[in-house]
């Protein structure tokens, strides 16, 4: 499988972890929706900024670029934690 789609489909796998529209992650991003779409079908690779503004909404990076996720080295305990961490709103984080 081409490596811009294997991207694309865990860019939009993490869009739909965290309950977002394409037209939401794109803004969070600074992109429009068109260029979301792009990117989730595998015809543009997302740029560094924006992965980084992403990663502030809980969409593990890593897995998007590796398909690894951040919790796969920690104890089943620790990745519980970050779970919890990630599920809770801004305000209480």
């Amino acid at each position: 499988m081409n490596i811009k789609i294997q991207i694309g489909a865990r860019l939009r796998e993490e869009r739909e972890k965290v309950g977002l529209s394409q037209t939401e992650l794109g803004m969070i991003g600074g992109v429009g929706r068109n260029t979301q779409a792009s990117y989730e079908k595998g015809q543009q690779h997302p740029t560094t900024a924006y992965l980084l503004l992403v990663r502030e909404k809980g969409v593990d990076i890593a897995y998007i670029l590796t398909g690894r996720r951040t919790t796969d080295d920690l104890t089943p305990d620790e990745a519980q934690v970050f779970d919890i961490y990630r599920s809770l709103p801004d305000g209480k984080k």
